[in-house]
């Protein structure tokens, strides 16, 4: 019995000094114990102890690189009384041992280990030292950072020949102490990423880069909160998504969110700032809060890389007022003064176009920053500048300049997309056209861009700015038809880039005076380049036509033909003669001819002579969504809200997604207003 004294102290030691030497966690254990004897028995089946008890310690460590292993010493005493002789055996064994734990819930962990040592068998009669093997599950709660109560169970064979000493099953319950358990060790790897000040808005909900938490504590940590600031270029820092808890021994990677002020727009060179990295936990009901500094790199303004396409949209800066007054006159002129030419977005696009043509704007290539060799290279710097700084330089690349036209046409309310084939990039704008619309206008589609949405868009190379409208559409068209055929291409509306990657105010911030064109001025421009356009679209179509009435002055059909033609391209006067003609030679005036007579009418504001046509043409075809169409809207100008009604009923049921479009005329709809210019116009004619 003196030996269990020195046992102990020697596995209490070695716990010490292993402790002292590691941080990994190290646990002492002390169970009492109920130990049932399985064997072995008498010749005639008595068995040879009865129910006794005992004690185990035990010094365990768990090896950092590997949490879900333990190894350890265990120091165990058994006494078991002998069967009817009133006296008892003590067993002592002491047993290196290796096991697996997990951790299925918090703070509640699992635990199989096997063990295999020397045991000294007592008794009167002497005592003998022999192997002892066995194996232990156990079941641990911790109720502390250190402490936790365990309830298990110990199989154990003590070996002697010919059959085994002793045979017994332990139940075990006590508690595990942690050296070193009452403090939360948490680790905490930063990894932010170069900061580009164009994206402020954007890391305000998208991740500015991450942070790593490995729970190395010996329970749960729960909780977490994260936040970064930076005292140069915020008020407050931004607290990043919970964390529920990470259990011991794994880890969780956090996105870092940044709420930036628009101070870091100021930043016009690379530089190095100090921030402040918080983390806030709580682990057994206590708050912790550790802070570790961090260093971030900020890009100059006008830095992006070329990962991500849609951030160009960030650049494009449609609420800074010296674009939107720059674009506000050429639009509006555009949309009122010139012929009716398609539709107002196309006239507008061209008459933007034309101002920046006006204004001087060039395409000068970046020798520096190359969109060409950096948009390859996914973490390459690039400088872009904004709208603003390319009015004032009056040159760019190709990325600057579509940059530029994109905000134009936005802040003149039409969509724009960026499109790049490899190695450039330019714009489209929507042409606010259907497939059939777009079909029936344009001579060649493979020179518009076909969306599986059904819009229509109109490709332009904005680095031909100097070289006029049309080539730039026609090249911009080639471009993109060749880069498809090849499968690498990349369209991007902006008004979905700018869901992630919204537009800076760089009011504040981007000085420079622009002197603009003046807008009679380009007006005049603009009105020379629809005539030129339209006489390119329209010449080898309109001959067509008038080569083939020469044979057949009286078809109709032909006649109305070569009307619409004109009439699409604000020919309205040339269309008017056409038209006529058909009356004058036909005793039965077809419906398409009257309904395309009541759009000239509608277009030159006379109101009731389109309602009567219409009328007319709905006596013919009853079921013409055109004739409805053009009706409804006559009545609107006429205020004649019962036929308003009743039209705009027929339309809904022939043609619901076209009276979506016209939802000015439902007068159970609010807010609708009376109609816009754009809606005034007629882009739908009959063939």
């Amino acid at each position: 019995m003196k030996r269990l004294p020195i046992l102990v102290f020697i596995v209490l030691c070695g716990a010490t000094i292993a402790g002292a030497q590691v941080t990994s966690p190290f646990a002492l254990s002390a169970q009492p114990v109920v130990a049932i004897p399985l064997g072995p028995t008498l010749g005639d089946g008595t068995p040879i102890y009865t129910i006794g008890g005992g004690a185990s310690l035990k010094a365990e460590y768990t090896p950092p690189f590997a949490p879900f292993l333990f190894g350890g010493l265990g120091l165990d005493a058994s006494f078991m009384p002998l069967n009817g002789a009133g006296k008892a055996a003590t067993f002592l064994s002491l047993s290196p041992a290796l096991g697996v734990q997990f951790f299925p819930f918090p703070r509640f962990g699992v635990r199989l280990s096997g063990f295999g040592g020397m045991y000294a068998g007592i008794i009167e009669a002497g005592t003998i030292i022999n192997p002892v093997v066995g194996g232990t599950l156990d079941f641990g709660y911790q109720i502390k950072p250190a402490l936790a109560v365990t309830l298990g169970s110990t199989f154990s064979y003590h070996f002697t020949n010919p059959d085994p000493a002793l045979l017994s099953l332990g139940i075990n319950a006590g508690v595990r102490y942690y050296i070193g358990g009452n403090k939360a060790d948490l680790r905490i790897e930063p990894d932010i990423q170069p900061i580009f000040p164009v994206f402020y808005g954007h890391y305000d909900n998208h991740a500015a880069g991450t942070v790593t938490l490995r729970n190395n504590s010996m329970g749960p940590i729960e909780n977490v909160r994260v936040s970064l600031f930076v005292k140069e270029y915020m008020t407050t820092g931004k607290p990043s998504a919970v964390v529920q808890g990470i259990p011991r021994g794994k880890e969780s990677k956090i996105d870092l969110n940044a709420l930036f002020t628009t101070d870091i727009l100021s930043v016009t060179e690379q530089k190095k700032v100090a921030g402040e990295l918080t983390v806030a936990y709580t682990y057994f009901g206590s708050e912790v809060t550790s802070t570790l500094p961090v260093t971030l790199t900020i890009q100059p303004r006008n830095g992006m890389t070329w990962a991500d396409t849609a951030q160009a949209a960030s650049f494009v800066t449609v609420n800074d007022d010296r674009v939107r007054n720059f674009a506000a006159q050429y639009a509006a002129d555009a949309r009122d003064k010139t012929s009716l030419m398609i539709n107002w977005r196309f006239r507008a696009a061209l008459a933007l176009f034309e101002a920046l043509k006006m204004h001087g704007v060039g395409y000068v290539a970046d020798a520096s920053t190359p969109y060409l060799k950096l948009s390859a290279e996914a973490d390459a710097v690039d400088l872009l500048r904004f709208p603003v700084e390319t009015l004032v330089a009056k040159a760019g690349d190709c990325d600057d300049l579509s940059i530029l036209y994109a905000a134009l046409l936005e802040s003149a309310n039409i969509q724009a997309a960026f499109v790049t084939t490899p190695g450039h990039i330019f714009v489209a704008f929507d042409l606010g056209l259907d497939k059939k619309s777009a079909g029936d206008t344009f001579s060649n589609e493979a020179d518009l861009i076909f969306r599986e949405d059904g819009s229509v868009w109109m490709p332009v190379e904005v680095t031909m700015v100097r070289d006029g409208f049309q080539r730039a559409w026609k090249t911009g068209a080639q471009e993109w038809a060749a880069a498809v055929s090849g499968g690498k291409t990349e369209f991007v509306p902006l008004l979905e880039a700018w869901k992630n990657f919204p537009a800076v105010d760089t009011g504040r911030v981007l000085q420079g005076a622009i002197s603009a064109p003046e807008a009679v001025r380009v007006y005049q421009a603009t009105a020379t380049a629809l005539n030129q356009f339209a006489n390119a679209e329209i010449k080898t179509r309109a001959n067509e036509l008038l080569s083939l009435l020469n044979k057949t002055p009286n078809d109709a059909k032909l006649r109305n033909r070569l009307g619409v033609l004109y009439a699409r391209f604000g020919l309205l006067k040339d269309a008017r003669t056409q038209f006529e003609q058909v009356t004058k030679n036909s005793k039965d005036v077809p419906a398409s001819t009257l309904i395309n007579l009541g759009n000239l009418s509608y277009l030159e504001g006379n109101y009731q002579e389109a309602f009567d046509y219409y009328n007319k043409a709905l006596q013919k075809d009853a079921e013409s969504v055109i004739a409805i169409l053009g009706k409804a809207r006559a009545a609107y100008e006429l205020r004649k809200d019962e036929e308003v009604k009743k039209a705009y009923d027929l339309l809904l049921k022939a043609a619901p997604d076209t009276a979506k479009n016209f939802a000015y005329l439902n007068s159970s709809a609010t807010g609708s207003g009376r109609a816009s210019a754009s809606d005034k116009e007629v882009t739908t004619w009959s063939e």
